[in-house]
């Protein structure tokens, strides 16, 4: 007889000694496997933390934490107020949710605006200048009436100008076509946006005008099969 054929037939004679041993050798192993082996997604612990790249990775993640495990969000605009309006409230909202983001950034916010002029240069600092300088009239009518009706108002007052010979109506050519366009495409039902930068300079918006960017740090979940799935999916 062989060994297998002793083995069967030990278990045909002793069924009930055969399957408890079974079950405390499966409830062993289950309680071993509890305690021994657990899932870690985090990809960087494949790599032994003593190796010297390892390490110095490790202290310069420790020194600029908000600068690991980042996710970049892009948005794109038809134009400049509209790329910059949805990047202001996608940063406030995603700001309010500290459980899923720990650190939120724009990396062209608060400080360009302020400062952005200091990184042109001299032409161009003095092109944008004198643009401004022209548009001053008409940004003051439209910082007190920021509607249909203050457009109106100001194009009224910068014809009156034209009329008293203080102005030409070659200077409101651009400006003129652009509002002509918007309300054209208005009366045929279909929606046409009106850059006001554009309208001021001239100019089409260039392509960094249209374009943010959001740095999110989401906090991850290294217990789950995709550690950034919900912070994703907000």
């Amino acid at each position: 007889m062989t060994i297998v054929e002793r083995i069967v037939a030990y278990c045909c004679r002793w069924p009930w000694a055969v399957i408890t041993v079974c079950l405390l050798l499966a409830g062993g192993t289950a309680w071993y496997t509890a305690q021994n082996f657990a899932m870690n997604t985090d990809s960087e612990q494949l790599i032994d933390a003593k190796v010297g790249w390892r390490m110095r990775q490790a202290h310069f993640d420790a020194a600029f934490p908000q600068q690991s495990n980042l996710t970049l969000v892009v948005i794109d605009g038809k134009t400049p107020e509209l790329a910059e309006s949805a990047a202001a409230r996608l940063t406030e909202k995603l700001m309010a949710n500290p459980r899923l983001f720990s650190h939120v950034r724009r990396p062209d916010g608060a400080f360009f605006n302020q400062n952005g002029l200091l990184f042109l240069s001299l032409k161009e600092v003095q092109d944008t200048t004198q643009q401004l300088i022209k548009a001053q009239p008409f940004l003051g009518g439209l910082a007190a009436d920021p509607s249909l009706r203050g457009i109106m108002n100001n194009l009224n007052t910068v014809l009156l100008g034209v009329g008293a010979g203080q102005a030409k109506l070659a200077d409101i050519d651009g400006p003129m076509a652009r509002i002509a366009d918007v309300l054209g495409a208005a009366a045929h039902g279909r929606t046409q946006f009106l850059s006001w930068r554009s309208l001021i300079t001239g100019a089409a918006p260039r392509p960094e005008e249209i374009r943010h960017f959001i740095e999110v740090k989401p906090r991850l979940d290294f217990n789950a099969l995709e550690p950034g799935l919900e912070a994703n999916e907000a």
